[in-house]
């Protein structure tokens, strides 16, 4: 199979889930924390008219069940089992999610 680019059409985005720690107790399996609620995925590729201040790169929440999933090759590279892609609608982004900057992660002390 070759490699492809897929452009999202009109406020379409191409996003890759964040993985969910799940554990093994004994032969049970137990699903990772809030893994059946809201997920982080990375924008890979935007529609022309997708939502203002959503960016290639971004990292956004999104609802679990939300947009179309897609199996394929990304850049050589196989999707593995945690490693989902979908086309979602930029609509359904619950939040763009930033890092602080550094001078928030300081402890403040008051003299």
């Amino acid at each position: 199979m070759s490699n492809f680019d897929i452009i999202p059409l009109g406020r379409l985005l191409l996003v890759r889930l964040e993985a969910v720690e799940e554990k093994k107790v004994g032969k049970i399996h137990v699903p990772g924390e809030h893994s059946e609620t809201s997920r982080v995925a990375t924008v890979l590729a935007k529609g022309p008219k997708c939502e203002p201040g959503i960016e290639v790169g971004d990292k956004l929440l999104i609802d679990y069940h939300v947009g179309n999933v897609i199996d394929l090759y990304y850049k050589g590279e196989v999707t593995a089992i945690n490693d989902t892609f979908r086309i979602i609608d930029s609509l359904a982004a619950q939040a763009i999610i930033k890092d602080k900057p550094e001078s928030l992660n300081k402890e403040i002390h008051i003299a």
